[in-house]
């Protein structure tokens, strides 16, 4: 079948006797007229094709005060559409529109006459404003007796995955609640169930819009692992985890910025391209995806460079990867596994990993005798997983690391213990199964230990050629790596994982 011709055909109407019933000295309208032409028979007039270029129609009117109901009739003539016109539609009108579609003139003409219309089946109602608000607030009235008249019936709906009380809420709360001024709801907790009370119409609906709210919301695993490393084995460790697969990581050795780390105030970290002016640092510049204070030993020999008390990085490597390598960094005696928690968490809700102690203190009570009182010192994790349409994962995580500070005097009541908090939030988006790595948490050991050789070293004034001190310096890095896992279906809890994961 070949693609419709569109004509244009202008027609000078001295009389519109056969249009709109009137006749117009000088007025002027014009229609589309569409031929098609086809192998063998022309389309018909209600083919699907006839309908398709019906819509594609347009109309040019060029009148001068003509009716508004004879304009209508025009328009109704001119698409076929069923219009019931309102008797109380009056006046005049001069209108020019040049090639529209009539759907486009008919919106032009009820706004500047302030008219409304009303879809009844297939058939369109024109009237004034006026009327089709008075028509509305009557067929409200009239559904209000109706549902006064109504008997009402119970109805008790069971949840699955819901709570009972928070759909009760959205059910009877709000400036328009969804109960009529006879509905009722009530919460049975006991087997997260709602009684509902109102008329068979309403219930109904609300038994059909709970259904579609009742679902498993997705849940997200979150694999932790807390790793206190040796400070003089970093290097090594940023080394394995970033260059033993190339292939499998993107991006630069990043340092802890505003985009994916948390920062402290006074001291960030800040990395930039200004450091790597060797082959060897430009290589791992592009190839090193682990960009945790922790790979400080890695540009010692840089006076410029300054590391963050906390950031937040982010790499791609497998976690069965990850648990073999820290496995063999800690068979090296150069790192301590502190705790692996593992956990799940719903869809936007928050999950906490804490990490710490109760230190004890004595305080003066108000009688005057001695108390002892405990303040948290302890690393706070709070991670609030969002699950994004194309299955990535938006992570909100907040980190507060409290450590123990120095100890303040109370007068004759003793020495109170002080606390140093640091407090920083961070969101990062990731894939499913990448690793968010938080370091630049430091502990530091000094240690003196005095060896003597026995006999030899309590010789007077000789003795002390067979003495000597052991001084040590250990200093600790804290790094907490975090590994999410979308969980689509809850087949994906295994049983060991329900059996031994959990904390």
């Amino acid at each position: 079948m070949k693609q419709g011709i569109v004509k244009i055909v202008a027609i000078q109407a001295i009389c519109l006797a056969a249009v709109a019933g009137v006749c117009l000295p000088g007025a002027s309208f014009a229609k589309t007229k569409t031929t098609s032409t086809s192998n063998s028979k022309s389309f018909k007039k209600n083919s699907p094709l006839s309908k398709h270029v019906h819509q594609q129609q347009l109309i040019t009117l060029n009148f001068s005060d003509i009716e508004i109901k004879k304009l209508l009739q025009i328009l109704a003539q001119f698409s076929g559409a069923n219009f019931v016109i309102s008797d109380k539609i009056t006046g005049n009108m001069t209108i020019h529109l040049t090639k529209v579609k009539w759907r486009t003139a008919l919106s032009i003409i009820m706004k500047a006459q302030q008219l409304g219309k009303i879809k009844l089946g297939q058939a369109i109602m024109i009237a004034p404003l006026a009327e089709i608000t008075a028509t509305h607030l009557a067929e409200l009235q009239a559904q209000e007796k109706i549902q006064q008249a109504e008997p009402l019936v119970d109805r008790i709906v069971f949840l699955k995955y819901s709570d009972a009380a928070n759909v009760a809420k959205m059910l009877s709360s709000g400036s328009k609640p969804l109960l009529t001024a006879r509905g009722q709801v009530k919460v049975d907790p006991r087997t997260n169930s709602i009684w509902i009370r109102d008329t068979p119409g309403v219930i109904r609906d609300l038994v059909r819009m709970i259904n579609k709210i009742d679902y498993p919301v997705r849940q997200v695993e979150i694999d932790a692992r807390i790793v206190s490393i040796d400070k003089e084995f970093e290097r090594e460790l940023g080394t394995r985890l970033g260059l033993t697969n190339p292939s499998v990581l993107s991006g630069r050795l990043k340092g802890a910025n505003a985009a994916n780390s948390l920062s402290n105030n006074n001291n960030q970290a800040n990395i930039s391209n200004q450091y790597y002016d060797s082959g060897t640092k430009l290589q791992l510049q592009e190839r090193l995806n682990f960009d945790s204070p922790a790979l400080d030993t890695l540009f010692s020999n840089n006076s410029g460079f300054r590391s963050g008390s906390i950031a937040v990085s982010l790499f791609k490597i497998g976690s069965n990867f990850l648990d073999l390598e820290l496995s063999a960094i800690e068979g090296e005696k150069h790192a301590i596994d502190l705790a692996s928690p593992r956990l799940i968490t719903s869809n936007k809700q928050k999950a906490v990993i804490k990490q710490g102690q109760e230190i004890p203190y004595q305080t003066t009570s108000p009688s005057g005798g001695t108390e002892i009182e405990y303040k948290s010192a302890r690393l706070e994790l709070d991670v609030t997983p969002q699950i994004t349409p194309d299955n990535k994962i938006l992570i909100q995580l907040s980190v507060t690391n409290n450590s123990l500070g120095s100890a303040i005097k109370q007068g004759d009541s003793g020495e109170a213990a002080s606390i140093q908090t640091e407090e920083e939030t961070s969101t990062v988006l990731i894939n499913d199964n990448e690793t968010i790595v938080v370091g630049g948490i430091y502990k530091q050991e000094k240690s003196n230990i005095k060896v003597i050789i026995p006999f030899l070293g309590q010789i007077p004034i000789l003795g002390r050629f067979f003495t000597y001190t052991n001084r040590k310096n250990f200093k600790d890095e804290l790094l907490i790596f975090l590994t999410p896992h979308i969980i689509n279906k809850p087949s994906e809890l295994t049983p060991e994982f329900l059996e031994n994961g959990t904390m």
